[in-house]
């Protein structure tokens, strides 16, 4: 009857430790999750930041298109 009790402690004192483990890898998914999530809100504030720049890059080329002179050579023979 000893042994039948002893192997019923082991089991329960098992059963707590998976217990305990599955709550950690419960709190790490969870962890794992958020972060996740967080990087791609990241993500998506970046793709504005670079959809922005683009924006206004483009329209510094088309303003300096405007300026863009074209080298004239000057013979110094005719002068």
């Amino acid at each position: 009857m000893e042994n039948v009790a002893e192997a019923a402690n082991q089991i329960a004192i098992s059963c707590q430790q998976q217990l305990i483990g599955i709550n950690q890898v419960t709190t790490a998914m969870s962890s794992i999750s958020d972060t996740t999530a967080k990087l791609v809100d990241h993500m998506k504030e970046s793709e504005t930041a670079i959809n922005s720049l683009n924006g206004i890059s483009e329209n510094l080329k088309s303003m300096l298109d405007q300026f863009n002179l074209k080298s004239q050579k000057i013979d110094l023979n005719q002068v």
